[in-house]
């Protein structure tokens, strides 16, 4: 009986301690105790089944099994201590979030009970992501952005949820929470810090706290409040890192989840929440199209775009110009596609939107623009749009011009009897591209004019050009 409860407490001291250096010296004693009772209860039907096969020298062959055995034994014990230790990895497929607040011993349950409920409420809301929530093991804590950041490298996972957890009795009875809660995550790219504080203002009036009255209640209502702020923490860094159709995921049905939470008498910070997660969702989306359209523009397969994908593109961005309709680059997009699909003057209004609710430094809306109304053979207000737009330091953003060049020489293809197209594309190589390469336009330009009047503004501008140039 004594042997038997002697067993169990090194059992339970394993239990706790087996994450530290002296639970691997208990452990293996354990081990090595086992092992030997075993080899002494085995090892003599060893010997003497050797020397029923006229094993030569049979004794010392059981003793050199015995010892590579017990070294054996060791050997996988101690590692099997190193991985239970060791910080879990997550695979490419999950959404790795790792739950590390610092506790003492006595809150172990309350904290256990936390991360069962949090767990809970994250999978109901997966929407064919694959959210996985791990604890760090004991011997590893977070104290610090740069404890996390680490431990987040080497677990491979986005995001570390982690703070100082407490209690503290009062008249009404314990509370238990966190007293500081802290996330941290990782992204390949670098984030601006007001995108820091939008993260920040999310954690404002969470629930962080159980009181001992109503702990089921607030405990659901706190594994709620800390989802929301994680997964916009994920949607965020994917965003970030360009990974929309993930991010849209995660926040589509957040917005639906908060369009329901919020209301005339909600707070500023939670309409302000809410809101941010409306930008983010309607960004992710005309990001996506516009991530499926530019292989198609750099691989000069412009006009081979299936109508039905158009369409769907076209759906994608009106949504988003109803979550945020002021936000310039879904009205850039959508002029895009409504001109891909020959309406002209639905493109049109588009690329004004986008120039009515642009930031002025931004050249963008003028060059979408002036190649319109190139287009359509306005010469002034084409003239007049591309000077603009070239007066703007973002006009030498080198993204922006190759994207229009390869857009032009496609639209010249395209539109053989649209010559005035050649001047655009001369202009932009001019002043941003090449210069040699502009000349040449120009002068193909002045060999292939168009013939109709109401474009003589056009030819007479590129001579003009060229003389300048030369």
């Amino acid at each position: 009986m004594e042997e038997k409860l002697k067993l169990l407490e090194i059992l339970s001291f394993l239990k706790k301690r087996i994450y530290f250096y002296d639970g691997l010296i208990v452990l293996l004693i354990l081990v090595a105790s086992i092992y030997c009772l075993f080899a002494n209860w085995l090892g003599p039907h060893l010997v003497a089944l050797l020397k029923f096969y006229n094993c030569p020298d049979a004794s010392n062959w059981g003793h050199l099994f015995f010892l590579v055995g017990f070294l054996l034994l060791l050997m996988a014990a101690f590692l099997f201590w190193r991985k239970k230790r060791a910080v879990s990895c997550f695979s490419k497929e999950e959404l790795g979030i790792l739950f590390a607040p610092n506790f003492s011993e006595d809150l172990e349950k309350e904290v256990e009970l936390l991360f069962t409920n949090l767990n809970l409420e994250l999978k109901s809301h997966e929407f064919l992501n694959r959210f996985s929530i791990k604890r760090l093991p004991p011997n590893i804590s977070i104290n610090s952005m740069e404890d996390a950041t680490s431990v987040l490298r080497k677990s491979h996972a986005i995001c570390a949820v982690w703070g100082v957890f407490d209690q503290e009795y009062t008249d009404q009875g314990r509370t238990a929470g966190f007293s500081r809660l802290a996330l941290t995550f990782t992204s390949s790219a670098r984030i601006h810090p007001l995108r820091h504080q939008a993260l920040a203002f999310s954690l404002a009036e969470k629930k962080l706290q159980v009181k001992e009255r109503t702990q089921i209640a607030d405990r659901q209502i706190m594994a709620r409040d800390i989802g929301l702020v994680v997964r916009n923490v994920l949607g965020v860094v994917l965003l970030i890192d360009q990974r929309y159709k993930e991010a849209i995921k995660i926040f589509s049905p957040m917005l639906i989840g908060m369009q329901a939470l919020v209301n005339r008498q909600s707070s500023i910070a939670l309409k302000r929440f809410r809101n941010q997660v409306k930008f983010d969702l309607a960004y992710s989306m005309t990001m996506l199209t516009s991530q499926q359209y530019l292989p198609y523009l750099f691989e000069k397969n412009l006009f081979s775009i299936p109508e039905r994908t158009l369409r769907a593109w076209l759906n994608n961005v009106t949504q988003a110009i109803r979550l945020d309709p002021q936000n310039s680059t879904h009205y850039l997009s959508k002029a895009i596609y409504l001109f891909l699909l020959g309406e002209i003057e639905e493109a049109m209004a588009s690329a004004r939107q986008a120039k009515k609710t642009a930031p002025k430094a931004l050249a963008t809306p003028n060059f979408s623009l002036a190649f319109l109304y190139n287009f359509t053979g306005e010469f002034e207000k084409s003239k007049d749009e591309y000077k603009k737009g070239l007066g703007k330091k973002t006009s030498y953003d080198e993204n922006l011009i190759n994207q229009c060049l390869f857009f032009i020489r496609q639209c010249i293809e395209q539109f053989p009897d649209k010559k005035q197209l050649r001047l655009a594309l001369a202009l932009i190589e001019i002043q941003r591209g090449s210069k040699e390469q502009g000349l040449k336009e120009l002068e193909e330009f002045i060999k292939n004019p168009p013939k109709e009047k109401n474009l003589e503004s056009f030819v007479t501008e590129g001579k003009q050009l060229l003389e300048n140039y030369m």
